[in-house]
């Protein structure tokens, strides 16, 4: 963190940063016509596309997570690093607090940190290593619910009515997908695992009869 914050301490640096990780060189694309040649403008802190046909102005965020944000890049670096460097996860609370933004920016914040490191193509596991899988139930415990709230789930007669279904599924040395599971576990649970895993690889789960 240290080292993030001596070698990029203001935005130009930043700006510069960003510019040679999105462009070869560090030559600026126009993000609307794809036009390879663009002038600097406004001291660094926009471009100019060169071609006659667009010649529109744009800032080095259009088309990234920064776009539409008023948060400088200082702090969304700053937020890159911890929101990755924490283990168990970080709350927009501590976020907010690390960075010195609103935990309503914070939480806006993760979200398209969160987005940007999705995995966005279709995994199939089992390809070379056996496949793990196992479920899993998460919610909140009734002891800190509102009264109202925790007298209705337990008038439902199902322990397990406030929780959420995740599956998870993990290659050995290779990739993990968990899925949300919204409706029947014995209905979804096996669906799920034949759209993912291979359907000749090696699946090793517990004993229970929803595998």
């Amino acid at each position: 963190l240290r080292e993030l914050i001596l070698s990029m301490p203001t935005e130009k640096a930043c700006r510069e940063y960003l510019a040679k990780q999105r462009w070869v060189d560090g030559k600026a694309v126009c993000p609307y016509c794809g036009h390879g040649k663009c002038y600097s403008i406004e001291d660094g802190e926009r471009y100019k596309c060169a071609s006659k046909e667009c010649y529109k102005r744009f800032k080095i965020t259009v088309g990234t997570i920064f776009e539409a944000s008023n948060i400088p890049l200082v702090k969304w670096f700053t937020a890159i690093y911890l929101t990755t460097a924490h283990k168990k996860g970080l709350s927009s609370y501590q976020l907010g607090k690390d960075v010195g933004v609103t935990q309503k920016s914070a939480w806006f914040m993760i979200h398209r940190i969160r987005e940007a490191l999705r995995n966005k193509h279709t995994v199939t596991l089992g390809e070379t290593y056996p496949v793990e899988a196992d479920e899993t139930f998460v919610g909140g415990k009734f002891g800190n619910m509102h009264s109202k709230r925790r007298k209705k789930y337990q008038e439902s007669g199902d322990p397990m009515a406030n929780k959420t279904t995740v599956l998870g599924m993990i290659e050995r040395n290779g990739d993990l997908v968990a899925k949300v599971i919204p409706v029947s576990n014995s209905i979804m649970i096996p669906k799920t695992i034949a759209e993912i895993v291979k359907k000749d690889a090696t699946l090793i789960t517990d004993s229970s009869n929803l595998y």
